[in-house]
């Protein structure tokens, strides 16, 4: 598999800088999907945890994909210190959450932002955990039955209530200074706490969401392979911000892809800060120069976003 050419890094340290400044996050917040004072019964609602993280809810099933509320901070990380999930956090989340009908945990790759918590929200929800190898390794390490560790395969379609959700197979995006971070797989069960290194991307998938409200796809990660998302259409793109090389990158690799008339941005939020602190810019992710971008290369292109931790309509209910 060949790495594509990283991020270029001047962009990527203008953006820095214009995130510290909290540029372009009055227009991130002013595009917020609103509330649904009433929500029909099969409204499919979805609530954003922070980074990839999503609940959603058609009112008769629940899927969690990448759900992820440690958040440890920015300077343990860096320092390298051991991290682990934050137990009470997760506690307090599937409680908030109602996440009483969760008929599966999914997840895209298994670096630490996306799969530490995963094992913690499966055994709370009494719920299957799904993905790589590495995955599945992570989940042994983190106490989930084995009955219940699903290795996906590619291209696979699984069916949960009225969702259909298919696995297909991509790549992690390079970062500004190199290859994918964290590349190789988790090969032995990971028993936290652990450097966060330890999560290994592993395989790694886009998601194909398909259901009578509508279809979306899941991207946690600035890139994908050129056939990833071969025969794919979707109303709707969540598409990951951080990392991309450009935004018309970005848009090809995934809106002009599946013939998508909407946007949600993914990995904008600063996730070394737990969902309950709000909204701020993950450092780098140039949410101003993403903006500046969009209204000069597709001013008619929607763009939606969601608030942190509250339960939003992702389609118009039909």
């Amino acid at each position: 598999m060949t790495i594509p050419a990283h991020p270029p890094l001047l962009p990527y340290l203008r953006g820095l800088a214009r995130d510290a400044l909290g540029m372009g996050a009055a227009a991130y917040l002013e595009r917020e999907i609103p509330a649904l004072g009433d929500p029909p019964p099969d409204a499919l609602m979805a609530t954003w945890l922070g980074t990839a993280g999503f609940l959603l809810d058609d009112g008769e099933t629940q899927l969690l994909i990448d759900p992820f509320v440690s958040c440890p901070s920015l300077p343990w990380v860096a320092l390298n210190r051991p991290i682990q999930p934050d137990r009470a956090a997760i506690e307090h989340w599937v409680e908030r959450l109602d996440a009483t009908r969760v008929a599966a945990v999914m997840v895209t790759h298994s670096h630490y932002d996306h799969a530490m918590d995963a094992p913690s929200f499966a055994q709370l929800c009494s719920a299957p955990l799904l993905g790589s190898s590495s995955t599945v390794k992570i989940g042994r390490g983190g106490g989930v039955p084995v009955h219940r560790l699903v290795r996906v395969e590619p291209r696979q379609v699984l069916r949960f209530g009225k969702f259909e959700v298919h696995f297909l197979p991509s790549v992690h995006g390079p970062s500004p200074v190199g290859g994918p971070p964290h590349a190789g797989h988790v090969t032995e069960p990971l028993v936290p706490p652990a450097h966060h290194a330890d999560w290994r991307h592993g395989d790694t998938w886009v998601l194909w969401v398909r259901h009578p409200q509508g279809s979306f796809i899941h991207q946690a990660t600035a890139d994908t392979l050129p056939d990833t998302l071969q025969g794919v259409q979707a109303e709707l793109s969540m598409s990951c911000l951080v990392w991309r090389r450009s935004t018309t990158d970005l848009l090809q690799r995934t809106v002009d892809a599946v013939g998508a008339t909407r946007l949600i941005p993914l990995h904008s939020d600063n996730m070394f800060r737990p969902p309950h602190a709000g909204f701020s810019p993950m450092p780098g992710v140039d949410l101003a120069g993403f903006f500046d971008d969009m209204a000069r290369l597709r001013p008619d292109l929607r763009i939606d976003t969601l608030p942190l931790g509250e339960p939003r309509p992702l389609f118009t209910p039909r």
